[in-house]
């Protein structure tokens, strides 16, 4: 089908905007682009408790998983992959 094209945020813009201090738990499947949704954190990094990714083949049909777990391990987060079937979801937990 025709390409559609729609403006985007960053998490920190996101937040900003909405007035979130803190996050939770951030799920992000962002078809590949989980390292670019990443490196949008910005402030908020040290505010979000836990993060999980969908980081299967979906760039190409390449993972992203290394390039999220080296982005989380260098902002203090302890990560583990786990497989789901076909799925392959990384989670980041803040170390307190």
């Amino acid at each position: 089908g025709p390409a559609l094209r729609k403006k985007a945020t960053t998490v920190e813009g996101f937040c900003r905007k909405h007035n979130i201090e803190c996050i939770n738990l951030l799920k992000c499947d962002a078809e590949g682009a989980e390292p670019e949704v990443l490196m949008g954190i910005g402030d908020m990094w040290g505010r979000i408790d836990v993060i999980a990714l969908d980081t299967g083949r979906e760039r190409k049909g390449e993972r992203t998983n290394q390039e999220c777990k080296t982005l989380l391990t260098d902002h203090g987060y302890d990560v583990i992959d786990e497989k789901f079937g076909k799925r392959l979801m990384t989670f980041g937990m803040r170390r307190i």
